[in-house]
């Protein structure tokens, strides 16, 4: 997870340096949200953590948290399976 979430952090500081490739790429450098599913969760966690001025905030689905994980300093939106359920109008858009 740790070496995952050092790659994802080094794909972001290229995303971030080369505004051009960013842009080609529909990203607002400026602007990154990082995100994961499962043990995605803990690779984005640490990500934010490793590039807290880079990274806006975090989205989790159905996060593999554990008690040992920091708590980053970004706006995290974090949603569970059974959650899907609860969001109006979402069984019609699938």
């Amino acid at each position: 997870v740790q070496r995952r979430a050092e790659e994802l952090a080094e794909v972001a500081d290229v995303l971030a340096i080369k505004r051009g490739l960013a842009e080609t790429l529909g990203a607002d450098p400026s602007r990154m949200l990082v995100g994961g599913h499962s043990y995605g969760g803990p690779t984005a966690i640490l990500a934010a953590l490793l590039r807290p001025r880079l990274f806006q905030g975090l989205v989790l689905h159905d996060p593999a948290l554990g008690s040992s994980l920091p708590k980053p300093p970004q706006p995290v939106f974090s949603i569970v399976g059974d959650q899907y359920a609860a969001i109006p109008g979402l069984a019609s858009e699938v």
